[in-house]
């Protein structure tokens, strides 16, 4: 219950730094744009923060399980951010040290996110199908699908959009002046050689 108590309070927070206050009119209030950026900025930040750090009596201790446990969530479509957030895992900022520490930890890290792309591609096809992972909105799962798919063209090389470079070529002749030509008559040159030595 905590813990969905935790993520309430953080969409709510992000609720609130993300949508701008009412006037009495019903519209957002007009702020300055420069004082809003600037109101905003440590509330993200913390946010951020907060569910990048670890939290306490999250473990510190790498183990065989613990990285089992990861490398197979991260595979099966969820974020690490998501995985950070269960009590029994590790902190992102301690996987993130367990990383600089270790870089087969990263590789297998990044073939796991091999392994998310196809599951995302998996599912982007079956919410355009209308299947368990659809809204029902139309419009809301094709904006889903194309944030998906933009985020898999990141994650993937394979799912990148083909760049295509055209390249033309011109062969132009020359254009001889006509002075070129005046020394030359029936292909010998004037004084009497060859125009082709």
């Amino acid at each position: 219950m905590a813990k969905k108590t935790q993520t309430t309070q953080t969409v709510s927070t992000l609720s609130s730094v993300i949508m701008p206050p009412k006037a009495a009119t019903g519209t957002p209030a007009k702020t300055n744009p420069n004082q809003a950026q600037v109101a905003l900025a440590p509330k993200v930040t913390n946010l951020i923060a907060s569910v990048t750090r670890s939290r306490p009596g999250q473990p510190t201790k790498r183990n065989a399980q613990i990285e089992e446990e990861l490398l197979q969530r991260i595979a099966s479509g969820e974020t690490m951010v998501a995985v950070c957030q269960d009590d029994h895992m590790p902190g992102y900022s301690t996987i993130q040290a367990w990383c600089k520490g270790d870089p087969s930890l990263l590789e297998a890290i990044n073939d796991a996110y091999e392994w998310h792309a196809r599951v995302l591609d998996d599912i982007v096809d079956d919410m355009l199908a209308g299947g368990p992972t659809s809204t029902g909105d139309f419009r809301r799962d094709e904006a889903r699908a194309g944030h998906i798919r933009w985020r898999l063209g990141k994650l993937n090389k394979r799912f990148r959009d083909k760049t295509q470079v055209e390249q033309t070529l011109r062969v132009q002749t020359p254009v001889m002046p006509d002075w070129f030509f005046s020394n030359v008559v029936d292909g010998q040159l004037t004084d009497g050689s060859d125009p082709t030595i």
